[in-house]
């Protein structure tokens, strides 16, 4: 589905190129099927990062409730995605590391989201882990499934740079 994980040959282009759309097994023509298209004017690129955003932080990450900010993560990663060795990616300005047993990605364009998986399991599904801690720029542990209150401000804000999330 993502093209991260297609074959070059025949997804007919880099996999590090954009595609709108990908021709499927029922293109009428034969040479096309698997192929990336790019078009223009269609609402592709939203539907992907709608997608992605389900993927990564789940469908409602911030919820308000009794005057209070609410953040939760219910990301739906599969195993296969976490890192199994420690990765360095450049990030701003910055090399950080993302270590193993780990899923980065960007959240609000600005800031590092990273979650810590040591059983490598789905977050999905049965038996599924789930956030269980948070730490916030390397300096603010928050224990339990969401965060609350200036925090969550903060993050709404993009005021941090980097989240660490547990799952278990």
């Amino acid at each position: 589905m993502l093209v991260p994980f297609m074959d070059p040959q025949v997804y007919g282009r880099s996999i590090l190129e954009n595609s709108s759309f990908i021709a499927s097994s029922v293109c009428p023509d034969p040479a096309s099927r698997g192929r990336g298209f790019v078009a223009r004017l269609s609402g592709t690129t939203a539907e992907f990062i709608h997608l992605w955003l389900l993927l990564t932080v789940g469908k409602r990450p911030f919820r308000g409730h009794n005057n209070d900010l609410y953040f939760s993560l219910q990301p739906a990663l599969p195993a296969q995605w976490f890192t199994q060795e420690t990765v360095s990616v450049q990030w701003d300005s910055d090399v950080m590391e993302v270590p193993e047993n780990a899923f980065a990605c960007a959240l609000f364009g600005r800031v590092l989201l990273v979650y810590h998986n040591p059983l490598r399991r789905k977050t999905y599904g049965p038996n599924a882990v789930k956030p269980v801690k948070y730490l916030l720029d390397g300096q603010h542990e928050i224990s339990g499934p969401e965060i609350t209150g200036e925090m969550a401000h903060r993050i709404r804000q993009r005021k941090i740079k980097r989240i660490d999330v547990w799952l278990k």
